[in-house]
């Protein structure tokens, strides 16, 4: 299973009539990426892990992802299919000038001519406060579990998910 990681945690969704909410509490909820430079961008139907800092040793999962749904757009605020300011409203910038140049900042070498928008839906959450866990895909199913092990060697389930409930 792939990583898509964040940078934080409490990234703000922007109600159109004003008001606003923690992005990551939504059961749906969008990002937006460069297309990867070995051309494996994540796929409509694939599941993912959330992580707060990927690269980081404060790495911390959050939890299970679908992507529902991928939109290929300009990265200008200006012209034909470009991001609009609902759109960056839903990803935690208020205007889309601030997260057209939140993106330029975080791809210092030669930007694509596109960004995609994925839409991604909570498959599993992990609780906000929680001990390190680990996932993975083993049978048809995604086990989570606890980074203990009891003593007979077996680790700690936290829950398993059946794949074929979980195809969007």
């Amino acid at each position: 299973m792939r990583i898509i990681g964040f940078e934080k945690e409490d990234w703000q969704f922007y109600y159109p009539g004003g008001g606003s909410c923690d992005k990551m509490s939504r059961d749906e909820f969008s990002t937006f990426r460069w297309p990867r430079r070995d051309g494996k961008n994540y796929r409509v139907g694939e599941l993912l892990q959330a992580v707060i800092k990927p690269r980081s040793p404060k790495r911390k999962p959050m939890g299970i992802v679908v992507v529902a749904g991928r939109e290929e757009l300009s990265p200008h605020w200006a012209g034909d299919n470009c991001i609009t300011d609902a759109m960056a409203r839903q990803d935690g910038f208020y205007y889309a000038t601030e997260l057209v140049c939140y993106l330029r900042k975080e791809r210092q070498s030669p930007r694509p001519d596109k960004v995609y928008r994925y839409k991604l839906l909570w498959i599993y959450r992990l609780p906000k406060f929680h001990e390190e866990y680990l996932s993975f895909v083993k049978h048809g199913e995604i086990v989570i579990t606890r980074r203990t092990v009891f003593e007979d060697g077996q680790p700690d389930v936290v829950a398993r998910i059946s794949l074929a409930e979980v195809q969007p």
